[in-house]
């Protein structure tokens, strides 16, 4: 019994992993996108 429990909270850890690999993607690349908008904000203030 132990052993099989050990393996589903494997399974789940893994699983959440996978999520929150993909949850740091998603808002590293939204955070790149606002980067992106503020520096040409920025340069459109200077001129």
């Amino acid at each position: 019994m132990e052993i099989i429990e050990m393996g589903h909270i494997q399974k789940k850890r893994k699983n959440l992993e996978k999520n929150n690999r993909l949850h740091f993607k998603q808002t590293l690349e939204k955070n790149r996108e606002k980067k992106k908008t503020t520096i040409t904000k920025r340069r459109r203030q200077k001129k």
